[in-house]
């Protein structure tokens, strides 16, 4: 709509100096005070008409018929300064806000891919307060591209190996082998990491029964591979249910167990 009404504006410029081979810039005035958009093309035709711009710019002022959304134009000391019309552009922008309904402000498809990862919590942890507030952030920034036309890809880095999987897996063989929750099993795998970072602040035995775990993690021993698997997938069902709770979806999942050799 503003793009419109610049092109009929330009178009009358050009009819009230009689001149077609002339490009109008507009820009924005330092202060509303002095209009909603400006020009500066008088001092650019002082040189060609051979005129002072201040009295092209009171002439244009004076004889320029203003397109409908324009309520009046003023001469400043060379410049021409354009107000428009705030109950026409309110009543039309109303009026395209009902007629595209959720498709107002659309951008037009672009041919860039873009791709926003977020999220991104950590397996055998707490989903906590700060995983809420980037997946949120994230997921708003992703709807944003992608309303404004770009092909947008929703990425999900998951960490689900490394040393607080390992304190995990050592605290819960250590002090819970062999316990299944019933329910709320991520929240379960929080408590028990929060109880192994206290512990191993206590014992140094406990310091280098960790280590073992943590060797044997990334070793892929099979024992420590099949309470990670089990345990993993309590996170993993957890992460799950909060994003469906939130109504928010993924196109890709990635983890960092499957990049950690190449890593």
């Amino acid at each position: 709509m503003l793009r419109n009404l610049k092109m009929e504006l330009e178009d009358s410029i050009k009819r009230a100096v009689n001149l077609d081979d002339i490009v109008v810039v507009f820009s924005r005035p330092p202060e509303f005070k002095f209009g909603d958009v400006a020009t500066p093309l008088c001092f650019e035709l002082g040189k060609k008409l051979k005129k002072p711009p201040v009295q092209i710019a009171n002439d244009v002022v004076k004889n320029i018929i203003l397109p409908e959304g324009v309520e009046k134009a003023e001469a400043a000391g060379g410049y021409i300064n354009f107000f428009f019309d705030k109950k026409y552009f309110s009543k039309k922008t109303v009026e395209e806000v009902i007629k595209k309904d959720a498709f107002y402000g659309k951008g037009e498809n672009k041919k860039e891919k873009v791709m926003v990862e977020y999220s991104q919590p950590n397996t055998h942890k707490s989903f906590h307060i700060g995983h809420l507030r980037n997946v949120c952030l994230g997921d708003a920034l992703a709807n944003i591209m992608e309303f404004s036309g770009y092909d947008t890809v929703r990425a999900n880095y998951i960490g689900d190996v490394g040393a607080h999987v390992a304190k995990c897996l050592w605290a819960y063989m250590k002090f819970y082998d062999g316990v299944i929750p019933e329910q709320n099993k991520g929240e379960f795998l929080g408590k028990v990491y929060s109880e192994a970072d206290k512990k191993l602040q206590e014992s140094e035995e406990y310091q280098e029964e960790y280590k073992v775990v943590l060797k044997n993690l990334y070793d892929e021993d099979k024992k420590i591979m099949e309470i990670w698997e089990m345990t993993r997938e309590w996170s993993l069902e957890e992460f799950n249910r909060i994003y469906m709770e939130l109504g928010i979806n993924f196109d890709v999942f990635l983890y960092e167990s499957e990049v950690k050799d190449e890593g």
